[in-house]
């Protein structure tokens, strides 16, 4: 099964855009694979298929996940830092820019 590579744009400090390919998934995000992965299986993906997270420039694979795991994480700061939620945590809400 063939990757889904979900690329994080930056457009401002600590915002990315997500895209696969030239289309824009997530407009604006904090966690650019996880509610890339959010959006796609709202849009009917396969949940088992993998994603890949790169950030543009790079030709690092940054984070990779199901999409259904990827969908069911979430990132919270605490003490100025950030730690992945664990998987069964749900979003704290809905990303901006998403339909």
């Amino acid at each position: 099964m063939p990757l889904v590579i979900i690329l994080a744009r930056p457009i401002s400090a600590g915002r990315y855009k997500a895209l696969v390919g030239d289309r824009v998934c997530v407009a604006s995000t904090r966690q650019p694979l996880l509610d890339g992965a959010r959006a796609l299986l709202a849009e009917g993906a396969d949940p088992d298929r993998p994603q890949v997270m790169c950030h543009a420039g790079s030709q690092v694979d940054a984070l990779i996940a199901t999409s259904i795991v990827a969908a069911k994480l979430t990132v919270q700061e605490r003490d100025g830092g950030e730690e992945p939620g664990g998987a069964g945590t749900a979003p704290t809400s809905a990303p901006e820019g998403r339909p």
